[in-house]
């Protein structure tokens, strides 16, 4: 069953919401939860790409920016399509 989880984060800073939203997605890959990070632009999709390599030094979450072609990984990132 699909589920969907919707958090609100108090104040604007855009590095703090980056962390917040990989720390999510690391511990939901650890559970064996498939998840996609919905953005407003392919610019964020570069910055939350990068920031899931670099948030924490022993961390490793697997991880793509989707295309048509590539669906197939637990944690996805995309801005202008429907998730898969």
């Amino acid at each position: 069953m699909t589920r969907i989880s919707f958090y609100l984060l108090k104040g604007d800073d855009i590095d703090n919401r980056q962390v917040y939203a990989c720390r999510l997605a690391e511990k939901a890959y650890t559970l064996g939860h498939h998840v996609y990070i919905h953005t407003n632009s392919a610019v964020e999709c570069k910055q939350i790409d990068h920031a899931l390599w670099s948030f924490r030094a022993d961390s490793f979450v697997p991880h793509l920016i989707v295309n048509d072609r590539n669906t197939d990984c637990p944690v996805l990132i995309g801005y202008d399509s429907k998730p898969p």
